[in-house]
């Protein structure tokens, strides 16, 4: 069953669709080990088992088991780290503009009980271009990776609204090594430095005072570092299409995040050993 769960994730497929697929690809099958499609798991199944993963908090330690692997081939270096966020959007329940209105005059006009003046509300929050019922679902993943090896060695997931400055310390776990950040962490090299970090933070313009030359050169040098954090975005984004997640809950996205990081250190991997494999040494 992991090895199905493994293909969901990295198509960035549903149970539905991963139910399907594995009937119609005799690559899937023959992956899977699958003889007769009366033997493929149907979606409830696949969910089943995905929920008591979750519950076990297999997901996490599988990361770390695998991460300890990684650490043995000697793909664990003290040449920087990188830490960057993206938003991840979760299942909402939006409403057209035009039925939005309609609805809520509808209710407007027929009901006055407090159920439906407090649906109304959340319905006229909608209309508006900021939809903030959305804002409350969605997730931001916070991850730190090797600059070199571009291996995602921590992550963190918190509520969107949540400041990705206020949670690097709980990402931080060495010391006395360049930590390159984005413009958005300007003003907590005190947080880093306090966890024995060297900050490389971008430098950012403010009003009346933009940036100089020499500040915009500096700034290109440190991006063209921290930019392979976008290298593991727009893997995780456009092949696995790991910007959305199918759940909702905090504790179910930090599963999904702790599995996709997972994947894609496997997948990082064997890269790795296909087209570096000098940088791989066995430590016994």
């Amino acid at each position: 069953m992991f090895k199905v769960i493994f293909l969901q994730c990295y198509y960035g497929l549903g149970d539905h669709q991963i139910e399907y697929l594995i009937i119609d690809r005799t690559s899937f099958r023959e992956f899977l080990n699958i003889r007769t499609v009366s033997d493929v798991p149907d979606e409830k199944t696949v969910w089943a088992c995905k929920n008591k993963l979750v519950k076990a908090g297999v997901f996490d330690t599988l990361f770390d088991d695998f991460r300890q692997l990684l650490d043995a081939k000697g793909l664990s270096f003290n040449e920087g780290k990188i830490i960057d966020a993206t938003f991840v959007e979760a299942p909402g329940s939006a409403t057209p503009a035009g039925k939005t209105l309609l609805s809520r005059t509808a209710r407007e006009m027929s009901f006055g009980t407090t159920t439906h003046t407090r649906n109304a509300t959340r319905t006229l929050m909608r209309v508006g271009q900021r939809n903030v019922v959305r804002d409350i679902m969605d997730t931001k993943v916070i991850r730190r990776l090797t600059r070199n090896q571009k291996l995602i060695e921590s992550y963190h997931t918190t509520a969107s609204s949540t400041l990705d400055s206020n949670v690097i310390s709980q990402l931080i776990t060495d010391t006395d090594q360049r930590l390159y950040l984005d413009a958005g962490y300007e003003g907590r090299e005190d947080v880093d430095k306090a966890n024995a970090m060297r900050p490389v933070i971008c430098e950012k313009g403010h009003r009346n005072h933009p940036l100089t030359k020499k500040q915009k050169k500096r700034n290109r040098k440190k991006s063209k570092r921290r930019c392979r954090m976008e290298h593991v975005f727009g893997f995780i984004e456009g092949v696995m299409h790991g910007s959305f997640v199918r759940t909702i809950g905090i504790a179910r996205a930090k599963a999904n995040f702790a599995h996709t990081c997972l994947v894609y250190n496997i997948f990082r991997y064997c890269q790795i050993n296909k087209y570096q494999p000098q940088l791989l040494s066995c430590k016994g």
